[in-house]
Order: C-alpha cells, then sequence, then structure tokens
C-alpha cells in the first residue's frame, strides 16, 4: 500500500531511521528460541504473535519524536503495515509523542498517514477483538475535530448497516456532537449509555450526555448526567 511516504534508501539489514525491519528481527528471535534455520524472507504469520507484538511495540517505543516515529513505521515491512494491531500501536505512540499535535501534522506525509492508518483500522473494525474495537473507538472519536465531513457519513453508515453494535452507536453519536447535530447526538448516546459495559466508554458517553444537556439549558439533567459519569 502506498501511505504517501517516500521509500528510504538505507544497507540491507538496517533502514536509515536505524530500525532493524521486524520481520528480520523475528527471524532471528524466532531461530533463538525454536533453533528454527529461518527462511529467507521469513512471513510475519510465521512468527508467533507474541513475540511479534513485543517486537513492534519495542520498535514504536524507540521513537523519540514524530519524524523518528513515521521513520520507524516505514522501516515495517508492507504486510506489517497492513496489520490494524501494529497501525494502532503506531497511531497511540503518534499521541505520546506529538502533543498538540499541530507542529506533528505538518511533518511531509504525516497527515495522510494519519488518515490512510485510522482506514486500515475502520476498515477491518468489523474482525477485530472486543479490547481493539475499544482502542479504535477511541481513537477515531480523539481524531473527530480533524477528521473531514465524509467520516460522518461513513460512521452513520456503519452504524446503520449494524445497528446492535453499540460501540459505533457510541461513535457515531460522538460523531454527531462533534458536528453540533444535538438532537442525533442526544437520541445516539442516551441509547448507547444503556448498553455500554467499557468503563471508559460508558464514562465518556455520560460526559457527552451532560454536556447536551448544558447545551439545551436542562441544569436537572445535566447534573444527573455527571453523577452517573463520576460513579463509573
Amino acid at each position: 500500500m502506498n501511505w504517501g511516504l517516500a521509500p528510504l534508501s538505507a544497507p540491507e539489514d538496517r533502514c536509515a531511521c536505524g530500525f532493524t525491519p521486524v520481520t528480520k528481527v523475528a527471524n532471528t528471535a524466532t531461530h533463538r528460541q525454536t533453533g528454527e534455520v529461518p527462511h529467507s524472507p521469513r512471513s510475519v504469520t510465521d512468527t508467533p504473535a507474541s513475540l511479534l507484538r513485543g517486537l513492534v511495540f519495542d520498535t514504536l517505543r524507540a521513537a523519540r519524536d514524530p519524524a523518528t516515529l513515521l521513520q520507524a513505521w516505514r522501516a515495517l515491512e508492507p504486510a506489517e503495515r497492513a496489520m490494524p494491531e501494529l497501525a494502532l500501536a503506531a497511531l497511540e505512540q503518534w499521541d505520546r509523542l506529538s502533543g498538540s499535535g499541530a507542529a506533528a501534522d505538518a511533518l511531509p506525509g504525516a497527515r495522510r498517514w494519519l488518515e490512510e492508518s485510522l482506514q486500515l483500522g475502520w476498515g477491518r473494525y468489523a474482525s477485530l477483538d472486543a479490547d481493539l474495537r475499544r482502542r479504535w473507538l477511541l481513537r477515531l472519536e480523539a481524531e473527530l475535530p480533524r477528521l473531514g465531513s465524509d467520516w460522518l457519513a461513513q460512521i452513520e453508515q456503519a452504524q446503520q448497516r449494524q445497528p446492535a453494535d453499540v460501540g459505533l452507536q457510541y461513535l457515531a453519536g460522538q460523531a454527531c456532537l462533534q458536528r453540533q447535530l444535538w438532537g442525533k447526538a442526544a437520541t445516539l448516546l442516551a441509547q448507547a449509555s444503556q448498553q455500554l459495559t467499557d468503563p471508559e466508554l460508558a464514562r465518556r458517553c455520560w460526559r457527552s450526555l451532560a454536556r447536551l444537556a448544558e447545551e439545551r439549558g436542562d441544569a436537572e439533567a445535566a447534573q444527573a448526567a455527571w453523577k452517573k459519569a463520576a460513579l463509573i
């Protein structure tokens, strides 16, 4: 996949950013653990998932600024960059490194990488386990102020196709709130608040309902919603 970032020239076993591709490290680590002679190239899917996950996190956490993180991402194999759990790890590390985000977003190719990474996770949402879904929902929610109006349409359509998915209902409500669609936001979030079992999502839902109540001047409902959020 073209991530909008120019390829780096690098020595055979190490990219210019100083990071060894995770697949190559996984080859070596797996060989040490199993005694198996690694094939070249070795598929990421042949590497134990826990080992790969640890190697990727180590690689991403070695980045000390957004520019280095982008280089670390480019050092991954294409198959690795297509894995939603790895894209999510990169996005979460980006948040930790970028602070307010304005300067980091101005890096060449950064905004396109962010949007394409979000689309990757969004496109695989239905196949993710519960924890990854929750983390992707929070990641998308955090990006709502900077996402285009086309995202609202995508989120609403997904929620309408899967009305039983309370996570999508929550995200659609937050997207409507971000666009100041007060009525739709209140309906979706009120419905989601009755079904959410994840404490963080439920707490955020009730806080949004409190703000909506304040927006319409309903002090009693706002106080009740703030209390609900505080008790979770």
